[in-house]
C-alpha cells in the first residue's frame, strides 16, 4: 500500500514538473523561433537571414526577461556569490576642511547645516559619493562668499572700502588650502572607479544568475538564446544604473544597484569641486582692483571737469530789452565778469 502511494506521488510530481517544463519549452520554441536556422547570417548573399537572426535574438531577449522577472516576482532569489571588495591603496580618511577660528562670524553668515569639516572615506563607494556632495557644497559656498567680499571691497564709503583687503585675501587663502585634499579625493576616486569598471569586480545580480540558469535549463547550445539572454542582462543593468533605487538583491537593503555608479558620480563631483577651487582668484582680484582704480580715476576726472564747467563765469549776457546801451542805463557782463555798456559810438565802456 505504501509502495503504491510513493509511486503515485512520484508520478504526480514528475507530471507536474514535466508540465512546467513543457510550458517553458513551448514558450521558448514559439518566441525564440527555433524553426529559423542558426548561424546563417554569415552568408552575405542572403541578407534576409540576418534580418531573421536579429528578430529571433530580440524575441529571445524578451522571453528571457519575462521568465526571469516572473521568477523574481515569485521571490526566487538565487544565492549570490560575495562581490569582490575594494581595498583602497591608502585607506586613511581625507579631510576637506575650512578653518574659521579667525572669523567666528562666518558661522552666522553661512547656512546652519553647512559642514566645515568633510571626512572622505576612500574605501567605500557610498561614503565617498556622499562626501563629494558635501565638499562641493562647501567649495561653492566659499566661492560665492569670495565674490561677495570682492563686491564689498570695491564699494566706497567716504573714499574707503567697506571691508579691508585682508578679508578678501584671507578667504582666497582658505579656498586655496582646499586644493590639496581635493586632489587626494580625486586620485582616490579614480582608483575606485578603475576597480569597479573591471567586469571581473562587478557584483553579480539575481537577474544575471537566473538568466544564465534559464539558458542552461532550456537549451545551452542555442546561440540565439545565449545572445538574447546577454541582451536582456545588459538592458537590465542599464535600467538599474539609471534608476539608482534600492535593490534588495544586492547584499542587503539600502544599497544602490551598482557601486561603480556611486564611485563614478562621486568622482565627477569631486572633479568639479577641484576645478572650482583652482580658479586664479588672486589674479582675478588684482585685475578687478586695477580696473576699479582706473574707473575711479576716470570718474574723478569727469567730476573735476563738471565742477570746472559749473564754476566758469557766464558768457556775455544781454540785459532786458536786448541792448547794452549806456544811454538806456543798461549794463552787461563780459566773459571775465567785467561790467560794461555800449556807447552811442558802438564802443564798450567799462568800470560802470
Amino acid at each position: 500500500m505504501l509502495k503504491r502511494a510513493c509511486v503515485a506521488l512520484g508520478l504526480t510530481l514528475s507530471l507536474f514538473l514535466a508540465g512546467c517544463q513543457t510550458h517553458q519549452q513551448r514558450a521558448y520554441k514559439a518566441e525564440c523561433m527555433t524553426s529559423v536556422p542558426r548561424n546563417q547570417c554569415v552568408d552575405i548573399t542572403n541578407p534576409y537571414s540576418c534580418v531573421m537572426e536579429r528578430t529571433a535574438i530580440s524575441a529571445c531577449s524578451r522571453f528571457v526577461s519575462r521568465e526571469v522577472d516572473r521568477q523574481l516576482a515569485q521571490g526566487n532569489f538565487p544565492l549570490l556569490p560575495p562581490a569582490p571588495r575594494y581595498s583602497a591603496p591608502d585607506p586613511t580618511p581625507i579631510i576637506v576642511e575650512v578653518n574659521n577660528d579667525d572669523d567666528p562670524s562666518e558661522h552666522w553668515n553661512a547656512p546652519e547645516d553647512m559642514e566645515w569639516r568633510v571626512p572622505v572615506d576612500p574605501a567605500y563607494a557610498e561614503a565617498y559619493w556622499r562626501a563629494s556632495l558635501k565638499a562641493d557644497r562647501l567649495v561653492t559656498y566659499m566661492l560665492d562668499a569670495h565674490q561677495k567680499d570682492v563686491r564689498f571691497y570695491l564699494r566706497r564709503h567716504n573714499n574707503r572700502p567697506l571691508i579691508p583687503e585682508d578679508t578678501v585675501l584671507r578667504r582666497i587663502t582658505k579656498i586655496e588650502k582646499l586644493r590639496a585634499p581635493l586632489d587626494k579625493a580625486v586620485a582616490a576616486g579614480e582608483a575606485m572607479v578603475a576597480f569597479y569598471s573591471d567586469p571581473a569586480n562587478q557584483p553579480q545580480e539575481a537577474f544575471e544568475v537566473l538568466a544564465d540558469d534559464l539558458v542552461k535549463q532550456i537549451n545551452p547550445g542555442d546561440p540565439f538564446l545565449r545572445k538574447g539572454a546577454d541582451a536582456a542582462i545588459e538592458n537590465h543593468r542599464l535600467e538599474s544604473e539609471r534608476s539608482l533605487l534600492p535593490d534588495p538583491s544586492l547584499h542587503g537593503p539600502g544599497k544602490f544597484r551598482t557601486l561603480a555608479e556611486q564611485a563614478r558620480l562621486g568622482l565627477e563631483t569631486f572633479k568639479e569641486a577641484q576645478a572650482n577651487s583652482r580658479q586664479p582668484l588672486t589674479y582675478a582680484f588684482e585685475q578687478r582692483k586695477a580696473a576699479h582704480l582706473v574707473e575711479l580715476k576716470r570718474s574723478a576726472q569727469r567730476n573735476a571737469e563738471l565742477q570746472r564747467l559749473l564754476s566758469r563765469p557766464a558768457p556775455e549776457q544781454r540785459a532786458r530789452g536786448g541792448r547794452c546801451s549806456c544811454a538806456g542805463g543798461n549794463v552787461c557782463y563780459g566773459p571775465r565778469g567785467g561790467r560794461f555798456c555800449i556807447t552811442s559810438g558802438g564802443n564798450k565802456r567799462y568800470g560802470i
